[in-house]
């Protein structure tokens, strides 16, 4: 790891993925809205040493976190599910209302998540959530429906950011894909539509 390179001294490093919502007005400002808010808390090393310092530092406020085991496997299976829900609001400018009557590009980033997801599994990581893989493979309609339905409810229009944070994520999702040969036409498909789309503005 880099950070570690070039200290003179052993870092504690923590990969963090706070879990809150928010919205970004027209000027940039950005406002984030939580009851209480979690944070999911994870080190490449294994053992948080500094687990203890970080339960006092939030021992008095209403602010959860969370541990996992293998946080590196979890932030990538997370990826696959943000980029491609994050295209489809990106490709019609937010208005989800008029997104979910595209059938065809919600079974498009299904499908794209599917090979996100083998590609993953391809590279030996654990998908995390699992259910999230059986729901796509065993129960697509479901998932299908259970996505119109949640991006129908209000509290996703506070579910707001910058489409540069997933364009930055293609490219990273595209370095994993040199490691093995797979096939993504879905995938592809839509990171061809987002960043056309992206480029262009």
């Amino acid at each position: 790891m880099k950070i570690q390179e070039k200290s003179k001294e052993k870092k504690n490093v923590i990969f963090g993925f706070q879990i809150s919502v928010g919205i970004r007005e027209e000027n940039g400002r950005m406002i984030c809205i939580r009851g209480g808010g979690q944070m999911i808390l994870g080190s490449l090393d294994g053992e948080i040493t500094i687990k203890p310092l970080l339960e006092s530092a939030f021992k008095k406020v209403k602010y959860k976190l969370a541990y996992h085991e293998d946080i590196d496997a979890w932030l990538k299976s997370h990826i696959v599910t943000i980029v491609a829900l994050n295209s489809v609001s990106y490709l019609y400018d937010g208005d989800l209302k008029k997104a979910t009557k595209d059938k065809k590009l919600f079974n498009q980033a299904i499908s794209a998540m599917d090979e996100g997801f083998r590609l993953l599994e391809k590279l030996n990581y654990t998908i995390t959530p699992a259910s999230q893989v059986i729901l796509i493979r065993k129960h697509r309609w479901i998932t299908y429906l259970g996505l119109i339905f949640v991006h129908k409810l209000s509290f996703m229009k506070l579910i707001d950011g910058s489409f540069s944070e997933i364009a930055a994520l293609f490219e990273s999702f595209k370095k994993l894909k040199k490691h093995i040969n797979i096939e993504t036409p879905n995938w592809d498909e839509l990171e061809k539509r987002t960043m056309s789309k992206f480029v262009s503005r």
